[in-house]
């Protein structure tokens, strides 16, 4: 897709500057985490190219931050469709490690009866698996939801690996397990990790 130019929209660049350093986040590792270079990046915060909806989802999963919250501070308009869709923002594999979806793919998906506008989506990619292009969704937070625990989840630990599973104490204190529902019913997916946060799943559809 051709950038377009921005046209008299603002982008609260303090904002924004706050929520990199909060994140301890350089430009050029924000660009990076985008698939961008900090040039292409800079452009956008200085106004001189649009961000696109999908950057600005990325953006919101990257800051922690709900992705209302980042259209207003970044002067970007959601289509008119969008009260009744939600972002896909990542893959699940077998095993429910998750990673940042594609550009090039279908990203918008249905709301569920009853979500938030806060709500994303996840695919699972698995084809060997009946859940293989199921949509798992969950309402994307910077804390700890205990209520996560013994529940399928979305989890993320202390070195920013997230995983789609069910969340379970570990041998040491503090420390926590995560189990893929669809995995090794044996083997965890991961072992005594420190949270960083949790979410529970709200709703799973094919």
């Amino acid at each position: 897709m051709p950038k377009q130019p921005m046209a008299n929209i603002s982008i609260d660049k303090a904002w924004f500057t706050a929520r990199m350093h909060d994140k301890k986040l350089s430009q050029r590792r924000l660009g990076a985490l985008l698939g961008m270079d900090q040039a292409s990046l800079s452009q956008r915060l200085n106004g001189v190219f649009r961000f696109q909806l999908d950057e600005v989802a990325d953006l919101a999963r990257i800051l922690g931050v709900p992705f209302d919250v980042l259209v207003q501070h970044l002067g970007v308009s959601p289509p008119r469709d969008s009260e009744r869709q939600v972002l896909v923002m990542e893959h699940a594999d077998e095993r429910g490690v998750l990673t940042a979806a594609p550009p090039g793919e279908k990203r918008r998906v249905e709301r569920p009866t009853g979500a938030s506008r806060d709500t994303v989506a996840i695919r699972i990619i698995a084809p060997q698996l009946s859940f293989h292009g199921w949509i798992v969704y969950h309402t994307p937070t910077t804390r700890v939801d205990m209520q996560t625990i013994g529940r399928f989840g979305v989890i993320e630990g202390e070195n920013r690996k997230r995983y789609l599973g069910v969340l379970r104490r570990g041998d040491e204190q503090g420390r926590w397990d995560v189990w893929a529902m669809f995995g090794n019913p044996e083997k965890p997916t991961a072992r005594n990790i420190k949270l960083t946060s949790a979410s529970p799943v709200i709703s799973i559809l094919p």
